[in-house]
């Protein structure tokens, strides 16, 4: 039997820390704690199969990450309320695009269970530590 090592607080922080470095990002240009989380957790969804667009969030253009909140937001509203057709997307699939896969509303629609569960998934479980402000501090001393 397998003994499965046990990961702490901090090992999640350190996995995920691109993903608080945007989320800090996102925030600083939209001011939203919410559609910052939401932009995240779509582009951390993204990031576990071969797209990484997340990491090209924090040395963004205010413009640019605004539009990237903006897509993502709207993006997971439209799953969450299984609209049939989604809004382009075009920021989001130039980030995606650099890292040479091809990704356009058809794809969110098409996993659209697995996008709104995943993204679910995050937001309850590593992303409560990833947003947690406190947690941040405390561990950065």
């Amino acid at each position: 039997r397998a003994a499965m090592a046990a990961m702490t607080v901090r090992d999640v922080l350190y996995m995920y820390s691109i993903a608080r470095q945007a989320y800090d990002r996102f925030i600083s240009v939209c001011g939203s704690p919410e559609k910052a989380q939401n932009a995240v957790a779509l582009l951390v969804w993204l990031d576990q199969g071969t797209i990484s667009a997340i990491h090209h969030v924090p040395a963004m253009a205010p413009d640019a990450v605004a539009i990237v909140a903006k897509e993502a937001n709207v993006v997971l509203l439209c799953l969450r309320h299984q609209e049939p057709a989604l809004p382009p997307i075009p920021l989001i699939s130039a980030l995606c695009m650099q890292g040479g896969v091809h990704i356009e509303p058809g794809f969110f629609a098409f996993h659209q269970d697995l996008v709104v569960h995943g993204v679910a998934h995050f937001l309850d479980g590593a992303g409560k530590f990833v947003f947690d402000d406190r947690l941040h501090a405390l561990l950065r001393r």
